[in-house]
């Protein structure tokens, strides 16, 4: 820690060593104490991620836990902001555990703490006192498959009584409100849509949150009373919107986007009636002159079992139905975020190559699989077990649903993806030979037992005990059924899809006689960072399309 008023620094702690490593500290409120998380990896493997652009190799050690490994074992402490000894938070006999995340009581005299068991199927709500470390339960809820700990969001009430925190206990992500004095939870908003970052207003009269329930694909502002009610709708602009309320709860600050428009600022009053005002105007000028596809949001039934699955479609300026055109499956990485929204992509480069192909004359077909957020527990869920088995079904559903139509040819049909999008990329290849022809897939796993124990442990358990799910989840144990065109593109550094993956589905693509095509990024990460590297990507795949899919 170091003074403001003087370059003074005191030295908190000094338990850090090889394998242990101190992060996030926090001041309380107050500023007497500081909290921070305590990370020992005695028992993780150390790996290396190779670097072969200098004279000699280089290659620096990583702490790494994979499928079925040991994690490594969290604490938390708490230390006076002068100085003195460390008080550790009790949390019994467990070793092995997550701390997902943990907040300060206005008062500075307790903690809150998001605390997940190792096979993540058990999420306990802990409170911890600031004087003595020991803690207490106050909300413990099970999932036979996993717990969904990305949309798990809290927030102390400003009387310091009641705190809320979202659940998908009946099935989507919704508002409960707890009291700290003792009784169960109590639900605030229900129906089948996605409730997220809720947060309580000044005075706690009111909670404020954004939600999906004008549909999956918007995203608007809302505000309840803070005992329950009927939710009061703040924002109207078509789209995707983020909002901060002011302290004095007068206005509101919108993050705004749509289809076509990157996210804006907007000014508004506290009212449901209120006009926003533009507050920015990001893109150059440039960015206006060209003609960005207005995609379409379809649906269809998976021919897995009937559930609707939603797309964004992009079709060629002109479409011409009489016409038969080849269609590209754009596949989204991470397993389960949503790409299916009126509103900004995460993904700006494949928006951007999205339209250069349509434009091009491609089809493009962009799908929320199962295992997305945005829609329901359940469909997160599904994957459990078989990655690559409902979410690729529902690939194919799409590739019929767009045959169907009448102008896009079946022979001519791609698809390409990075990271989960790379490794669906593959098992399409693999598995789904005869509906793509040709595929890229970037930075792809290839076997999961090579990738974090997080992920891999909340989709598939571990393999000492469940191997049949590795197994059926990995394309690397597919590989033999490769018939059409297939590139792989992938960074030598990357650090979360290790280049591992690669090398090893190259060897046994040689071993069984398969012709395909390799791309190696030297300077490269998971995410690349060079605007060459990013070019020459998608040039690779362009091509590919080009020679494969069009006559």
């Amino acid at each position: 820690m170091m003074g403001v008023d003087e370059a003074k620094f005191i030295q908190l702690t000094s338990n850090a060593a090889d394998n242990v490593r101190n992060r996030s500290p926090q001041y309380s409120p107050d500023g007497k104490k500081v909290a921070f998380t305590s990370y020992n990896n005695e028992k993780v493997r150390s790996v290396v991620v190779p670097n072969y652009l200098g004279k000699y190799v280089v290659a620096n050690p990583m702490n790494r836990s994979v499928a079925g490994d040991s994690i490594s074992q969290p604490a938390l402490g708490i230390v006076p902001a002068e100085g003195g000894a460390v008080l550790w938070v009790d949390f019994g006999t467990e070793k092995e555990f997550y701390i997902e995340d943990w907040w300060w009581s206005h008062d500075s005299s307790q903690i809150l703490i998001n605390k997940v068991s190792k096979c993540q199927k058990v999420r306990e709500i802990l409170l911890a006192s600031a004087s003595d470390g020991k803690t207490r339960l106050l909300d413990s809820e099970k999932d036979e498959k996993w717990m969904d700990s990305l949309s798990s969001f809290f927030d102390w009430a400003p009387d310091g009584k009641r705190i809320l925190f979202t659940s998908e206990r009946d099935g989507w992500s919704h508002i409960y409100l707890l009291f700290l004095d003792g009784g169960s939870s109590q639900q605030l908003t229900s129906g089948e849509f996605e409730v997220t970052n809720p947060r309580w207003s000044p005075d706690g009269s009111r909670i404020y949150f954004t939600s999906s329930q004008v549909s999956p694909y918007e995203r608007h502002l809302y505000f309840i009373p803070s005992e329950g009610g009927s939710p009061t709708r703040l924002t109207n602009m078509p789209g995707v919107n983020n909002g901060v309320v002011s302290p004095d709860e007068k206005h509101i600050l919108i993050t705004h986007s749509n289809s076509t428009n990157p996210p804006e600022l907007y000014l508004m009053e506290n009212s449901p009636q209120a006009t926003p005002v533009r507050v920015t105007r990001s893109p150059l000028s440039e960015f206006y002159s060209y003609d960005w596809i207005d995609y379409k949001i379809i649906s269809f039934p998976s021919r897995a079992d009937g559930k609707i699955i939603h797309a964004r479609l992009y079709e060629p300026p002109g479409l011409d139905r009489n016409k038969k055109y080849p269609l590209v499956v754009f596949i989204h990485g991470a397993g389960y975020m949503q790409n299916v929204l009126k509103g900004w992509t995460y993904y700006s480069h494949e928006y951007f190559f999205n339209n250069l192909l349509a434009h091009n004359g491609y089809v493009v077909l962009d799908i929320d699989y199962r295992g997305s957020a945005g829609y329901g527990r359940d469909f997160r869920t599904d994957v459990y077990r078989y990655l690559g088995g409902l979410d690729l079904e529902d690939l194919i559903s799409g590739v019929e649903h767009m045959v169907k139509k009448g102008y896009v040819d079946p022979e001519r049909v791609g698809c390409y993806g990075g990271s989960y999008g790379g490794f669906l990329t593959l098992m399409a290849l693999f598995n789904s030979p005869d509906t793509f022809r040709c595929g890229a897939a970037l930075r792809p796993v290839t076997d999961w037992e090579n990738y974090h124990s997080h992920y891999t442990t909340q989709r598939l358990n571990i393999p000492q005990s469940d191997a049949e799910a590795f197994k059926q989840s990995s394309p690397i144990h597919f590989a033999k059924n490769l018939k059409g065109h297939l590139l792989i593109c992938h960074g030598v550094l990357d650090s979360n899809v290790h280049f591992q993956d690669t090398a090893q589905l190259v060897q046994k693509l040689i071993e069984y006689g398969k012709d395909f095509e390799l791309m190696v990024y030297p300077k490269e990460g998971h995410s690349f960072r060079q605007p060459e590297s990013w070019i020459d990507e998608y040039r690779r795949i362009e091509r590919m399309f080009d020679t494969y899919l069009k006559r």
